[in-house]
């Protein structure tokens, strides 16, 4: 880079440092839907006051739309277990209930990852809160594992997980075949 370019790049980076910077932030009345809380310095501090601040607000309402979940039952799954473990698309609406979309093809393939998330974040949640709801659905996701996503004896690679299962649904009736990549 010649001399002029270089000296052009350094005035244009202070240009843009001054104009972003020198107004300040701009504080709002609201922030995620409570008010803005200053501690005696003028900075915003968070506005819940629970033992471990925002943080075990943020740990229960995480849980508490874990257990709120719908289940489904042996009438349309292999297991009964909470639909996020066959089903991993959901919303809530405007009344706050959960909806789950129907499942397609290659909408799941992440079976294996999300098993591992839930049942390390549901051991992780139970450690921190003792809520015994954390041990239903880790024992439920590990049970549907080793039961329903394994390559049938008869395969090539018997017994392996089938962690990105693509095809197939996988909400299929008791009884039915392991589930198919």
């Amino acid at each position: 880079m010649s001399g002029w370019s270089a000296r052009l790049c350094l005035l244009v980076a202070i240009f843009f440092g001054i104009v972003l910077f020198a107004g300040g932030a701009t504080t709002l009345r609201h922030y995620y839907g409570h008010d803005a809380v200053e501690d005696r310095e003028g900075v915003i501090a968070p506005w819940y006051n629970g033992q471990n601040g925002q943080f075990d607000l943020r740990v229960r309402i995480a849980a508490e739309t874990m257990k709120r979940y719908p289940w489904v039952g042996k009438d349309k799954a292999v297991l009964p277990a909470p639909e996020f473990l066959y089903n991993g698309t959901w919303n809530i609406d405007a009344e706050g209930k959960i909806k789950v979309p129907e499942e397609k093809d290659w909408a799941n393939g992440d079976v294996g990852q999300r098993a591992a998330y839930l049942i390390r974040s549901m051991m992780e949640y139970y450690h921190y809160s003792g809520d015994p709801a954390a041990l239903s659905i880790i024992s439920t996701t590990a049970d549907y594992l080793i039961s329903h996503c394994e390559t049938p004896a008869n395969h090539g690679w018997p017994g392996m997980l089938i962690s990105v299962p693509t095809m197939g649904v996988r909400m299929e009736t008791a009884g039915s075949a392991r589930a198919t990549n």
